[in-house]
């Protein structure tokens, strides 16, 4: 034993000028994200959104975890609050006193819903919910959430669609809590042990998911929990194999995603069949195996039949950039998002995992080793997987937590027992933990915080906008759904002067100003895009919108037909050309500028149903019923020429019935 006692003071001395350093800094750094690179920062920038006195004083406090003396002393407090309350709990029974804990954390997580959905697919997914719109990709969690809002709407008046995904995220936060406690109750040996991995599982950021979080990360995050706990259970042979195969099938039909962790389910398949270290393959396992094939078959095939073939081909990041896309697997952006993102959802368990990486090995423990298996498998994914929404898309990537933050607690507590300051080191990391998730949660309590960390994240986004469909419009239509649509005029100006080659924010900040009638400002901006741009047709189309509107039809007309090389085929803005060429009585105007396309280029279906049409108007039916077969002719499915000649049909039976 001595001879062992020398590696572990060396270790012990590393951690002191590697780890607690980092700790030091971390902490540091989240009070200097207020003004240091906070869109870059965005895994720990959460105390720039407070004002700078709170920022000092959080900070103070948790600086007070590394002097010896304090941290010694707070350590002598906890232990005798935890004596007394040991004393007083110890005739109710454990499982009881779980259960009220959990309990009580659903107050503690509706106190702390987020006001806002503006992250990940938030107000998108509330949009669904209201028109009953299943997700392959998440298809027995959308059925939860719409089946339930069906069932309460129908039955009360006042619930409403956000209470639904409320009220599940929270009730999912209680349950959450519960496996929790269980979870560290099985995995830690003292109650030193389990205090302080229950202490860092519940100081993750992924505990957002269960303030009345709005997306379908959350159902499916607790039932990863269930799993690992489930597969916890079995690699100490607690319960069956079946109890972690049913749980990890359950979470693959909440979401795609389970697909993942098949992987880890094999180990528990391939420990099950090494038992004893006799190989028994039996037909548990082929059957286990058949339905792991038949289930990922019919998961896949579900999710591919649903997704657009513009997301297939940008599921994974490209390794190699292009001229218009920069943003690839190794490049700069992608690394700090990234490592954003980990540092996001718990920088102390990242810290303990990477210091005690080689201890995996080192202890030859089951346990270990089927964490280590989920952490690596979701830690290739959420690097090679593209989240279109970076930063907003933290949910999305927030469940490796899971496997890495027991994980890293495990290897701590398996290295570091035996050290002198073992505790000390602990409570310094649950505060530092704590000190993290803190102004992460308040953020989203408080709307003008949540509003101002979106559009911080959203606007400083790397991904290419072709990617995210434009990514200003994006946040203005989550803005907009927030209810914050005063911002939008700001955010689209802002957006010009950045990029006043981007023609589409000069055309959605006009499209706002038409809305709000403010014709003239939206004039100038569409005047000086079309400058810019002179085939930007869009532009034409507004502006001959704005002059109709307006009631000058002649200069209306004028921009009207500047956007008709791209409106040709839109039957609804031939019909309105018609009226306004009707009601100047000049409709022989617009059937010369159509048979002037036409002879340009006779190969146009559209334009001779259009043609058609103005024909039929003008009372001409030979020249409308040739036109309108031409372009049958030429596109067998248009329906409008169909139904018109069949109006032309039955015209001519009562004609020449008539005249019979």
């Amino acid at each position: 034993m001595e001879k062992a006692q020398p590696p572990a003071d060396k270790k012990e001395r590393l951690f002191r000028v590697v780890i607690i350093p980092f700790l030091f800094l971390l902490v540091i750094f989240h009070l200097l994200s207020e003004h240091l690179f906070p869109a870059k920062l965005w895994g720990i920038h959460h105390l720039y959104f407070f004002p700078l006195p709170f920022g000092l004083v959080l900070t103070f406090f948790v600086l007070l975890a590394f002097v010896p003396k304090v941290n010694n002393l707070i350590l002598k407090i906890l232990k005798k609050a935890l004596n007394s309350l040991r004393i007083l709990f110890s005739e109710v029974n454990r499982s009881l006193l779980y259960i009220i804990i959990s309990f009580a954390s659903l107050f503690v997580f509706w106190t702390l819903r987020t006001k806002l959905y503006l992250l990940g697919d938030g107000y998108l997914k509330l949009r669904d919910l209201l028109i009953g719109k299943i997700w392959m990709a998440e298809w027995l969690t959308d059925i939860l959430h719409i089946r339930i809002f069906e069932l309460l709407s129908s039955k009360t008046d006042w619930w409403y669609p956000e209470l639904t995904y409320s009220s599940i995220s929270v009730l999912c936060g209680g349950f959450f809590v519960l496996v929790v406690l269980y979870l560290s109750e099985h995995l830690g040996r003292t109650g030193f042990e389990k205090i302080f991995l229950g202490c860092l599982f519940f100081s993750t950021a992924s505990l957002e998911l269960f303030c009345g979080y709005m997306e379908s990360y959350t159902v499916f995050y607790l039932a990863l929990v269930l799993y690992v706990f489930a597969s916890i259970l079995y690699l100490k042979e607690k319960v069956g194999l079946l109890l972690p195969f049913l749980i990890l099938i359950l979470a693959t039909f909440l979401h795609i995603f389970g697909l993942i962790f098949f992987p880890t389910f094999l180990y528990l398949l391939w420990r099950d069949v090494k038992r004893d270290e006799r190989f028994k393959f039996n037909r548990k396992h082929i059957l286990s195996l058949s339905v792991l094939v038949l289930v990922a078959i019919l998961r896949l095939v579900m999710v591919y039949l649903d997704t657009p073939d513009t997301v297939k081909v940008r599921i994974i990041l490209p390794l190699f950039a292009t001229s218009d896309n920069g943003f690839t697997m190794f490049s700069w952006d992608h690394l700090l998002e990234f490592t954003n993102q980990l540092l996001l959802v718990s920088p102390v368990a990242i810290a303990l995992l990477v210091f005690f990486f080689l201890g995996i090995f080192k202890f030859k423990d089951k346990v270990l080793n089927f964490l280590f298996l989920g952490t690596a498998i979701s830690f290739v994914f959420i690097f090679v997987f593209n989240s279109v929404l970076g930063a907003a898309d933290w949910d999305l990537r927030s469940f490796p937590a899971v496997f890495y933050v027991p994980l890293g607690g495990l290897l701590f507590i398996r290295t570091a027992k035996g050290w002198k300051n073992y505790k000390n080191y602990a409570l310094l990391l649950i505060f530092v933990s704590f000190f993290h998730l803190v102004p992460w949660i308040m953020v989203h309590t408080d709307k003008g915080k949540a509003v101002d960390h979106y559009q911080l994240i959203r606007t400083s986004d790397p991904h290419p906008e072709d990617w995210t469909h434009y990514n200003v419009f994006k946040i203005a239509r989550f803005l907009k759904m927030a209810g914050y649509g005063e911002r939008v005029e700001n955010l689209y100006k802002d957006a010009i002067k950045e990029n006043p080659q981007e023609k589409r924010n000069y055309f959605n900040l006009a499209s706002l100003l038409c809305k709000q009638k403010r014709y003239v400002e939206a004039e100038s901006l569409l005047v000086r895009v079309a400058a810019l741009y002179p085939e930007y047709y869009r532009a034409y189309c507004m502006l001959g919108r704005i002059y109709e509107l307006r009631g000058d039809l002649r200069q209306a007309l004028f921009y009207y037909l500047k956007s008709m090389p791209a409106k040709y085929d839109n039957m609804e803005f031939v019909k309105k050309l018609c009226s306004i060429y009707l009601e100047l009585g000049k409709l022989h105007k617009f059937r010369e500028y159509l048979e002037l396309m036409v002879s340009s280029n006779p190969q146009l279906p559209e334009v001779h149903r259009n043609l058609g049409y103005v024909y039929f108007l003008m009372k001409k039916y030979e020249r409308a019923k040739k036109h309108w077969e031409n372009a049958l002719e030429m596109n067998p499915g248009d329906l409008f020429c169909r139904s018109a000649l069949a109006i032309l049909k039955k015209k001519e039976a009562r004609s020449f019935s008539s005249n019979d």
